[in-house]
């Protein structure tokens, strides 16, 4: 049969759940960097198991949480860019022992093509800026900030 996987994997990612809400850890989780004065550039990575959605949620979220820890009323989505990285995701196999082991060469391990199915991997990165103020109602990009709530 043909190899699909060859040449897909960046990674694999072992059975886990969706990445959390969570600091910048092992490639996973929030980051930001100052961009101007009231301008920031807050990125989140997820791994394959978390979904476009909440990828943009931990981004929203941490925006959030910076404009409630630096007092301002809102922020503004201004610009996002999603990047998306093909993963392997590994399924157990059901046997005692655990899982096949990989041999790290973009190939399944033979007679486990069940065993791996590709994912996409999807890291956010958001332009945001922060301001005081009444939320602009007319702006779908204005969030308040405290409509986010963190774990």
């Amino acid at each position: 049969g043909q190899r699909m996987f060859h040449g897909l994997v960046t990674s694999l990612v072992g059975c886990a759940g969706p990445t959390p809400y969570q600091p910048l850890d092992q490639g996973q989780g929030y980051s930001e960097q100052q961009a101007g004065n009231n301008r920031m550039v807050i990125r989140f990575n997820g791994n394959a198991l978390t979904s476009l959605d909440q990828v943009r949620n931990g981004m929203l979220t941490r925006a959030a949480q910076i404009a409630r820890d630096q007092g301002f009323d809102y922020f503004i989505v201004e610009d996002e860019k999603v990047e998306k990285t093909a993963t392997l995701i590994e399924q157990p196999t059901g046997r005692i022992g655990g899982t096949e082991t990989y041999s790290g060469l973009g190939i399944p391990p033979t007679g486990a093509r069940e065993t791996y199915y590709p994912m996409d991997a999807y890291q956010i990165i958001g332009t945001v800026t922060f301001h005081h103020g009444p939320l602009p109602a007319d702006n779908p990009k204005a969030f308040d900030p405290h409509a986010f709530t963190t774990r």
